[in-house]
């Protein structure tokens, strides 16, 4: 028994030899069968909304110092750009 079948059954399995998991994995995403461009495009379209959500995250906190008066500190900025990858608040 290889270490693959103790985690998913056999039956499981000879699907995905059988149809390839390029096809089960799309199919279960709901976006047909992957090819690298596909996968690609659903790596980084997932990476931005991620990017933008926190960007959001952080201009939200530094609005939110801001108008109860807070002046966030050079470090929390600092921290801040670093968790957004540079993109975040200014």
């Amino acid at each position: 028994m290889s270490d693959l079948e103790r985690f998913i059954q056999p039956e499981t399995l000879n699907v995905i030899k059988a149809a390839g998991l390029h096809r089960v994995v799309g199919e279960i995403k709901g976006v047909g069968p992957l090819h690298m461009g596909k996968v690609a495009a659903l790596i980084g379209s997932r990476a931005y909304i991620l990017r933008k959500t926190a960007g959001m995250i952080g201009a939200g906190l530094v609005s939110t110092a801001a108008v109860t008066g807070q002046v966030p500190s050079p470090e929390s900025m600092s921290r801040l750009r670093g968790m957004f990858g540079g993109r975040g608040p200014r």
